[in-house]
């Protein structure tokens, strides 16, 4: 059984919902969670804290660092001073979403109760809900996606769908899953394609891996190209700007069912990795050797795919950074 620790993150007002977690894992625990040979365990402040002199937020840290699932629930009420930030919730928040950014772990979950509120009755009370509502400005303002809900019962209900789906698309045991922050990136480059109104092809998918200046795709044709990766994701960049890369998608992408992640996932078992890296995309896409693939091979290498296939093979590093990190227009 693969255990995954659920961190509860969240103020004193809502212990209700609170609860419903722990309901609602054991739920998914008698049920789908063990088809798919998981096990999930809520961890709360109240069951696993341990008592301290120290600043109480740190002897909660490390409980926020080995969570799978992070799930943050707020509704009036933002939190009282941690020391380092304005609530112990948000320093939680803040800890976990700058563990995601380096690397893609763990899947944070933002709930915000829409429940009716009577008027605040101190100065106090009203620091607390604009508490509430800069922190979801700040998330949004992030592009973050937030589960809004009018219950505990709703709450209840969301948080069972959101888990089984993630238990079903990202941590089954039958199936590695794409990187959140790859997929982000993929997702990203669609909609900015949509925005110009120009098609998004697999080249599409190629240059946003180029994105990432200090990833496996631009090291590896940046050596095998001798130097000239800037070059290609200009060209690409162009292309798609211009709206000439052959159209491979014309709705919201499936990254699960495409052809491209399921040759990568493979990759991915064979090696035994739980997740699909930037690497083990690039190794799909040059297998598959598309036109976008030989017309580098013309200009640049006719060796392209099999120097590739042993240069990304033997890599073994993690991604890091996508998009805004690399402008190919900069230089």
């Amino acid at each position: 059984m693969k255990l995954l620790k659920i961190f509860i993150a969240s103020p004193g007002d809502v212990s209700e919902e609170r609860n419903c977690v722990d309901e609602v894992v054991a739920d998914i625990n008698h049920g789908l969670a063990k088809e798919h040979g998981i096990n999930l365990e809520s961890v709360r402040w109240e069951t696993h804290g341990v008592p301290t002199i120290a600043r109480a937020q740190a002897s909660l840290n490390p409980l926020v660092d080995g969570c799978h699932i992070f799930v943050g629930i707020l509704w009036s009420r933002f939190g009282s001073a941690s020391g380092k930030a304005a609530s112990g919730t948000e320093e939680e928040y803040r800890r976990v979403l700058n563990r995601w950014r380096r690397t893609g772990a763990p899947e944070i979950l933002p709930y915000f109760g829409r429940m009716s509120i009577e008027p605040p009755r101190s100065s106090l009370a009203v620091e607390q809900l604009a508490g509430v509502v800069r922190f979801r400005e700040q998330l949004e303002s992030e592009n973050a996606l937030i589960g809004d809900y009018n219950s505990p019962a709703e709450f209840r209900n969301l948080l069972q769908e959101h888990l089984s789906r993630l238990i079903c698309d990202t941590f089954s045991a039958d199936s590695s899953r794409l990187c959140t922050r790859l997929q982000t990136a993929l997702n990203d480059a669609f909609h900015d394609c949509t925005k110009r109104a120009v098609p998004f092809g697999t080249s599409d998918v190629l240059l946003t891996l180029l994105f990432n200046r200090h990833g496996d795709t631009y090291h590896a044709l940046q050596i095998l190209t001798h130097g000239h990766a800037d070059e290609i994701a200009r060209a690409l960049m162009v292309s798609r700007r211009q709206g000439k890369l052959s159209s491979q998608f014309s709705t919201e992408i499936d990254w699960k069912h495409d052809k491209y992640v399921q040759l990568a996932r493979r990759i991915a078992e064979q090696e035994g990795s739980p997740t699909v890296l930037e690497r083990h995309l690039a190794l799909a896409l040059f297998r598959a050797r598309g036109e976008t693939v030989k017309a580098i091979m013309r200009k640049y290498n006719p060796n392209l795919t099999k120097e590739a296939e042993d240069l990304l093979s033997s890599s073994r590093t993690s991604d890091i950074e996508y998009g805004p990190s690399y402008d190919p227009f900069s230089r």
